[in-house]
């Protein structure tokens, strides 16, 4: 192989190198703000990044390693080479970091039940300490999944929020949460396998599994 077969087999798979590492932080970016934790951790976020895009890393590393070969005699290609390998994880790792603050912010903060505005405003009153997942809503009830908490974690940040709201706990123990005020009923629980709260009025039974 001549010394500028070399030269040009070397640039176009240092460019190839580039490019494949950048498409894989983009890639792994948009896919994350969809399906990525829901901590809104960057640490999270970087290390599901890194996860996700290793097939791109590795192709990126082994694209790295032949343009090295191929750049004898020309140290700063043989440096770029490997600054592109080194640029390209963490380029994911900090695209995978934002898109988890990025996700983190488009999560639920309350309960949408806007179906009937009474539930809407008793659930806008409480200061929730986690955002919300899937939910129902409906004219008799709502709820939503309770993301990133334990039923023990919830449960202990809802108790004094509902008493200071006014809301009377029924049930307490170590699986629900249960709390009334008027013709509303508060329930955190597990009755699905997920931790969900719950907010129904009393013509609701609750939703099905």
């Amino acid at each position: 192989m001549t010394e500028k077969t070399r030269t040009i087999g070397a640039t176009l798979t240092l460019i190839l190198a580039v490019v494949v590492g950048a498409a894989t932080a983009a890639v792994v970016y948009s896919f994350q703000t969809t399906y990525g934790p829901t901590t809104g951790s960057r640490v999270d976020g970087a290390v599901e990044a890194l996860k996700g895009g290793a097939i791109g890393l590795a192709v990126v590393a082994a694209l790295a390693v032949v343009t090295f070969v191929l750049a004898r005699g020309s140290n700063w290609r043989r440096g770029l080479a490997v600054a592109t390998a080194v640029l390209s994880v963490g380029a994911l790792a900090l695209a995978g970091g934002q898109a988890a603050v990025v996700k983190y912010d488009q999560l639920a903060k309350v309960p949408d039940c806007s179906g009937a505005p009474g539930l809407q405003a008793a659930a806008d009153e409480l200061d929730h300490p986690a955002p919300f997942g899937g939910g129902w809503n409906g004219i008799t009830g709502c709820g939503a999944e309770v993301l990133n908490l334990t039923f023990d974690e919830a449960a202990t940040a809802y108790r004094a929020e509902l008493v200071a709201a006014g809301w009377s706990v029924v049930t307490d123990d170590s699986s629900q949460l249960i709390a009334r005020r008027g013709d509303i009923t508060f329930a955190l629980g597990q009755p699905c396998g997920s931790l969900t709260l719950e907010l129904r009025t009393a013509a609701s039974t609750g939703p099905g599994c």
